[in-house]
């Protein structure tokens, strides 16, 4: 059954797809539909709640058409890239993350979750702005942009 979280009168919303991994969030899919403005001139996603994702752990977002991992490293800090790996597509969200990077968990390819550059010549990540407020996972959907 999908959950419908809305927030207040800004449009922002997500709605859970239903196929989440025994409550863990890792390799969960989830929908984030309508977008807002900061006031910064940026559109913003709400995501839902910071701990749906756990530490050291992704979790997969369909925003619109684009699949969009959001990371949680144990520290705490949150970055958002692509979520399929430019090499094979494997779901980078479910891979091996941590010291800023993700492991992909089909071939092993390493990116930097930051900057989205590969470990191999030529392969990056698109990159999105991602951060907290309040509690809130708020994603930047206007960011994205590839370092190579």
């Amino acid at each position: 059954m999908a959950e419908t979280i809305g927030i207040g009168d800004s449009g922002l919303g997500t709605r859970d797809s239903g196929l989440g991994a025994g409550g863990s969030g890792l390799g969960a899919r989830e929908s984030g539909f309508g977008t807002g403005d900061s006031g910064l001139g940026a559109s913003l996603v709400s995501l839902g709640n910071v701990s749906r994702i756990p530490l050291g752990q992704g979790r997969c977002y369909v925003v619109g058409a684009d699949e969009i991992a959001v990371f949680r490293q144990r520290d705490g800090r949150l970055f958002a890239t692509q979520n399929r790996c430019p090499h094979r597509g494997g779901p980078l969200s479910e891979g091996v993350m941590g010291g800023g990077q993700v492991i992909c968990p089909l071939h092993s390819h390493k990116f930097d979750l930051q900057e989205g550059q590969g470990a191999e010549p030529g392969e990056c990540l698109t990159v999105f702005v991602v951060e907290e407020r309040k509690g809130e996972i708020l994603l930047r959907v206007d960011s994205g942009r590839k370092a190579c």
